[in-house]
């Protein structure tokens, strides 16, 4: 609703309850989670640590963060591009920092909340669009292992010493890669025989009513297989390492301003 001021002509929105309502409840909410997290911390120990932080560090450190943010919304968007070519990236960014802001308070739901953001937004499917996010974590999978097999193959003995579960860590990470893979591949090669199972299956289960389980199925797996060209499939892998390149400078960088960078 709208109300017109007739001495100017201008015209001026009304205030929505709701949305100040909601604005207080989200607020609430936060200063309730940091009383939360911060409860049993005094004060002057809080005070004690901003005065050492580096705030040129810290400055830096925001600012890589958001280009993480925004290299991690351009990866993205080549992904997501065969459901809707005029995909807009700040759509895509803004879906990403809700994610990052829900994972915080409920780990993993980040990335319903971005399917559902970007699926309202740009109205294309959100069951499609959540197929995409588990190919990108596959993809953040695999950068993960290959930072971590780079940083063995440098740092192996002292790192080995220091982390003795290192190396068995690397190779269940390659275990989960491999059925990940596996598991890609066979979903998305059988897709519509996978869709027929969902369908007879809710029939010999007589639940009809969550018929909409198909529909939402076959979408997911649209998503598995949603990036189409190869200059996707190329800058997608090119923006991966960039992307993780960035988050290992980012980790370095906050810890220099918290001066945490030699412990």
């Amino acid at each position: 609703m709208s109300t017109l001021d007739k001495s100017n002509g201008f015209q001026i929105k009304s205030i929505n309850t709701k949305e100040i309502l909601g604005y207080f409840i989200s607020l609430a909410l936060g200063i309730a989670l940091l009383i939360y997290t911060f409860r049993g911390v005094s004060i002057a120990e809080v005070a004690d640590e901003f005065s050492n932080i580096n705030y040129f560090y810290l400055t830096l450190f925001i600012l890589i963060i958001f280009l993480g943010t925004f290299l991690r919304a351009l990866r993205w968007k080549y992904m997501i591009v065969s459901f809707k070519e005029d995909v807009k990236l700040k759509n895509l960014f803004e879906a990403t920092i809700i994610g990052y802001g829900v994972n915080v308070i409920l780990p993993r739901l980040g990335e319903i909340a971005r399917s559902l953001y970007l699926g309202s937004t740009e109205k294309i499917s959100r069951s499609s669009t959540l197929g995409t996010i588990i190919v990108e974590r596959v993809y953040d999978l695999i950068f993960l292992l290959v930072s971590v097999v780079l940083s063995v193959w440098l740092f192996g003995e002292s790192l080995s010493e220091k982390y003795p579960w290192i190396y068995s860590s690397i190779y269940f990470g390659l275990f989960i890669l491999i059925i990940s893979f596996v598991l890609l591949f066979m979903v998305i090669k059988f897709q519509t025989k996978i869709v027929l199972w969902v369908e007879k299956f809710l029939g010999l289960m007589r639940l009809s009513k969550f018929s909409k389980a198909t529909e939402i199925t076959s979408k997911v797996i649209d998503g598995f297989n949603s990036i189409k060209t190869k200059r996707n499939y190329l800058l997608t892998f090119l923006l991966s390492p960039l992307l993780w390149f960035t988050y290992a400078v980012g980790s370095y960088v906050g810890l220099l301003a918290l001066n945490m960078h030699k412990i």
